[in-house]
């Protein structure tokens, strides 16, 4: 048989009976031989293309694990604070005050990507905001999506005054005589909803492709989306049918809609399972849900075993009452549904694995691929739990280092040294027996570059930082754990494993070809990385073509 195209290098196969191979042959978009340089050569006739790349990494196509695709809104149409590199109060105003000024005509101005530990006693507050305006509204999202900050303007509108009662699961930030003060987080910033961004289909579909661009100059080929609920949900669903028409979805992306605690959530998994009946494409599935078990420990709102260091009695709740959630995930998990959890405390992960040992015993499937994301804190007895229950860990290395404003400023503050030094395992998921996937959680993390989740993974030192003391460094991967844990693993997440991540016969031909020999170079270089070649069966769908 002669091979469309045949590709001689240094090959990372991401298969476990054989990680490493010098040459691959594709045929009609499909591996047909990976092995020795030698046995390629009887699959080279005068129509095959041979793509040699020396010394550069060909690997398979990356799995994103968990990112708010839609939310790249706030990219687009918003105060990107985060994409200008400041980290002070005065830095934040400037560039708000900037995008002001050059949208006069906008009576509501949003934002994203700020941090809370920027500010005193880690709460952003109304005052700095109004001495840029008082008389348009300022609505601005922190970095992890958990916090809002809003000036007085935005709390006119929304008509919220001292008398405005507080909210379970939420925290209205206050001023002495009970005034709310433009902080809010978790469940209470839903008293901003008069004046939160509402953004058409168009704009969804916009920023759908404009993640997408981004994803195939990374080389993702696949990505598992949350997607909030609320009046925007259905015109996201409605962004990706109309793509999808138009044949213009080129990730394929698990979506999993949010089932908030306090709404009737059979009534609501009844609308998801009804999504699926209208969607029949290879790119596109509704078939998974989301729900939060707790919020983060910035906010104070992440669940614990053991009190917070800085608030004696105090270890948060879970969001869920454990039955229900437990009743949810056996629900889903019986239709065929994938649950994805968010859970950031202890005592959140191990309600959440919990919940998966209930829905496996009640329907008998162990192999739903059912995640828990985050997985910042995790008790030594619950990482056997996740192999056992075969639950995936969808961690994020994006955040895996000592971050400025977020280590000492609010998790050793909050956490005490000990848990903040033992948090974000990657390595002990693995040494159980775990399937891990990685995710950047964009537009938390901005970019959302898996090279720059590949350093993070691989060092636990800010990026080019050979010496910042590393962050709990027994939890460092090799590049070639990761390499797996980028790809093969990102596909079995979305249930794509027998097509596509790795690269062996009979499988599709997706790959990546990098500009470097990840497995030589220093790894505080690896965030530099850079795709040269983004392959589709076979089929060149990013970069120029690699010689």
């Amino acid at each position: 048989m002669v091979a469309d195209i045949v590709v001689k290098g240094n090959i990372f196969t991401s298969d476990p009976k054989a990680l490493y191979a010098e040459a691959f042959a594709v045929k009609d978009g499909r591996f047909i031989y990976v092995g020795d340089a030698d046995g390629v050569e009887t699959y080279i006739g005068e129509e095959t293309r041979v793509i040699t790349p020396g010394r550069q990494t060909i690997f398979s196509g990356i799995g994103e694990g968990h990112a708010h695709v839609c939310e790249t809104t706030s990219q687009i149409f918003e105060v990107d604070i985060a994409a200008y590199k400041v980290s002070n109060i005065a830095g934040y105003q400037e560039e708000i005050r900037k995008f002001v000024e050059a949208h006069p005509d906008r009576k509501i101005i949003h934002g994203r990507g700020f941090l809370n530990g920027v500010f005193p006693n880690g709460m952003a507050t109304k005052e700095y905001l109004d001495e840029i305006s008082t008389d348009i509204a300022l609505v601005m999202t922190s970095e992890d999506g958990h916090s809002m900050w809003c000036n007085s303007k935005a709390l006119e509108l929304c008509k919220l005054t001292k008398d405005t009662p507080d909210i379970k699961d939420g925290v209205i930030g206050r001023d002495a005589d009970g005034t709310p003060n433009g902080a809010f987080r978790e469940t209470a910033m839903s008293y901003l909803n008069p004046v939160k961004a509402k953004y058409s289909v168009e704009d969804y579909k916009e920023a759908i492709l404009h993640y997408q661009k981004l994803a195939l100059s990374y080389g993702i080929h696949n990505v598992f989306e949350p997607m909030s609920s609320g009046e925007q949900w259905q015109r996201k669903i409605q962004a990706y049918k109309e793509l999808i028409e138009e044949d213009k979805l080129k990730v394929f992306t698990l979506v999993g809609s949010y089932i908030e605690p306090d709404e009737d959530w059979k009534e609501k998994f009844e609308k998801i399972k009804k999504l699926n009946e209208t969607v029949g494409s290879e790119r596109l599935s509704f078939q998974a849900v989301k729900m939060f078990v707790d919020g983060v420990v910035e906010g104070h709102t992440a669940w614990l075993k053991e009190e917070y260091a800085d608030a004696p009695g105090d270890t948060c709740e879970c969001l869920w009452k454990p039955d229900d959630l437990k009743e949810l995930c056996a629900t889903t998990q019986k239709a065929g549904y994938v649950n994805h959890i968010h859970a950031i405390g202890d005592a959140a992960n191990s309600l959440s694995l919990d919940a998966y040992q209930f829905a496996n015993d009640q329907t008998g499937v162990e192999d739903n691929r059912n995640t828990i994301t985050h997985v910042q804190l995790i008790s030594q007895e619950d990482y056997e739990r996740f192999a056992r229950l075969h639950v995936i860990a969808a961690a994020n290395p994006y955040w895996h280092y000592r971050q400025p404003f977020y280590y000492e400023e609010l998790e050793v503050r909050y956490l005490g040294r000990e848990r903040a030094d033992n948090e974000y395992p990657m390595k002990s998921f693995l040494k159980a027996g775990a399937v891990l996937t990685e995710a950047s959680d964009w537009p938390v993390s901005v970019p959302c570059n898996p090279f720059r989740g590949l350093e993070y993974a691989v060092t636990r030192q800010p990026l080019g930082d050979a010496e910042t003391l590393p962050l709990n460094p027994k939890e460092r991967l090799t590049v070639e754990e990761m390499l797996q844990v980028m790809t093969i693993n990102g596909a079995y997440q979305v249930k794509k494993e027998k097509t596509t991540g790795s690269i062996e016969v009979g499988k599709d031909a997706d790959f990546v070809i990098v500009d470097r020999d990840l497995f030589t170079v220093d790894p505080h270089t690896l965030h530099e990385t850079k795709v040269v070649g983004n392959y589709e069966k076979g089929k060149l769908i990013y970069a120029e073509d690699c010689k």
